[in-house]
């Protein structure tokens, strides 16, 4: 099927013009409007079906195929804790998913409702967009446990998993290759010369977490290597823990010569902790 944007090249308008003809007819003239639908027709392209779409005035948008088309979609993102710290504009990883989320979102001109929490404190309830049904899908970006990505769906038809995923394959999900990442940075280090290899998780060992984990103890395995599971550390969620555990292993005698950090905060966490021993 062709997409929003070749359907946009065709007509010779933007993929946000094509949005609006299909989702908010009543904003386009009606030439560029017939000149859409053909391009439409003729390339045989489909907007996506999202039953969830409303107007403010709690109508449903239709075109004139019946397909429903959102003006607004979510952008849930969880914190792996509740410190101040620990905040979308300031996570490395997340923040440019966010960049890319609106761009994409203002070109097909369609709304992005932002929202931050905890992925401990949605066990009870939903965000007021979920509950109200005010948005026609649904993005759910970072980890966070079966029971609340289960909460989403109980009101949420239209939900795409971001760096995360479900054990029954219940929803879309768009994740990176996290074992193979992991694999690939410790066999560097294997080739390298090393073979003290630890590895820092900085957080349960759960979704994208794991599967690093995994790719990490797979690496040295297939490198010959028994991992040492004392240097298999920071599978916690408390900063203050973590901190002390990392701390203790790399002042001890019997240190490992590398460490493979779960993410970039991690890898910054050991950096500044070497620092502050005195490694190099």
């Amino acid at each position: 099927m062709s997409s929003i944007r070749e359907v946009a090249k065709h007509a010779g308008v933007s993929p946000a013009t094509v949005s609006r003809a299909f989702g908010t007819p009543s904003l386009i003239n009606e030439h560029t409007k017939m000149r859409v639908f053909a391009s439409a027709r003729t390339l045989e392209y489909h907007p996506p079906r999202l039953s969830g779409s409303s107007t403010k005035s709690g109508t449903q948008v239709r075109n004139r195929s019946e397909l429903l088309l959102p003006d607004t979609i979510g952008f849930q993102f969880f914190t792996l804790t509740e410190n101040s710290f620990d905040t979308l504009s300031a996570n490395t990883f997340y923040a440019p998913v966010l960049s890319g989320a609106q761009a994409e979102a203002s070109e097909l001109g369609i709304n992005l409702l932002v929202h931050t929490t905890s992925r401990h404190r949605l066990f009870n309830e939903s965000p007021r967009m979920v509950r109200e049904k005010s948005i026609g899908g649904m993005l759910l970006v970072g980890v966070a446990d079966r029971e609340v990505l289960s909460a989403f769906s109980d009101h949420m038809q239209e939900v795409v998993l971001v760096d995360n995923h479900h054990g029954n394959c219940r929803f879309e999900s768009v994740i990176s290759d996290s074992f193979g990442g992991a694999y690939a940075a410790t066999r560097y280090l294997v080739g390298l010369g090393h073979r003290k290899i630890g590895f820092f998780l900085g957080g349960l060992p759960m979704g994208t977490f794991e599967y690093r984990k995994n790719g990490f103890l797979s690496a040295m395995f297939a490198a010959g290597v028994t991992p040492n599971r004392a240097w298999v550390i920071g599978e916690s969620e408390n900063v203050e823990l973590l901190t002390a555990e990392l701390r203790a292993l790399l002042r001890s005698d019997d240190r490992p010569t590398a460490i493979v950090a779960a993410n970039d905060h991690n890898a910054l966490m050991v950096l500044r902790l070497c620092s502050e021993i005195g490694l190099q």
